[in-house]
């Protein structure tokens, strides 16, 4: 007889990747800013299965929404299958934004007689992240990039990405 292989149960591989970049000015003022996404690909949810099987998982004893399973019945069913902590990594994400002003020449100079050219700037990066996936918000962080048993990336604790934000003041001279 034959035998039958393994057979993978995801692919980590996403389906495409897209990025948005956009400047948009208006007289004195300048939005620039950075949209990022992906559609599909897989990883494994260690973090969530161990949560699970130690009862500590906020949707334990109740589903976070009608029709998912419980922690406690997912916990259950992975003696039979791991399917369950395989979760999509779909996601868009606001990577960067800044939003900048040129100080009228006149008012410059009026301030600052030496300067030719100021421009005050607020910025922010890793700002929001839309996803389905259920571990740290953040579906490309992940701890190990391949296991050896599925060949799929998988998280176990991963922390995410700093979200940061910052002013500056350029002059040039």
């Amino acid at each position: 007889g034959t035998t039958k292989g393994n057979m993978p149960i995801d692919d980590a591989n996403p389906d495409y990747n897209w990025t948005w970049s956009h400047d948009i000015s208006y007289k004195g003022l300048h939005l620039n800013g950075l949209l990022d996404g992906q559609k599909g690909g897989a990883i494994i949810n260690v973090t969530q299965l161990l949560y699970d099987l130690i009862g500590i998982s906020p949707d334990q004893l109740k589903p976070r929404k009608g029709g998912e399973l419980t922690g406690a019945q997912r916990a259950a069913s992975f003696g039979r299958t791991a399917r369950t902590y395989i979760q999509d990594v779909s996601f868009v994400k606001l990577r960067e934004v800044s939003l900048s002003y040129d100080v009228p020449r006149a008012r410059l100079q009026s301030l600052f007689p030496r300067a030719s050219t100021a421009r005050v700037s607020l910025s922010g990066r890793n700002l929001l992240v839309f996803t389905g996936y259920q571990s740290t918000g953040d579906p490309e962080v992940n701890q190990v990039s391949r296991s050896a048993a599925g060949g799929a990336p998988w998280d176990l604790w991963a922390y995410p990405p700093n979200r940061t934000f910052w002013l500056s003041i350029d002059f040039g001279f």
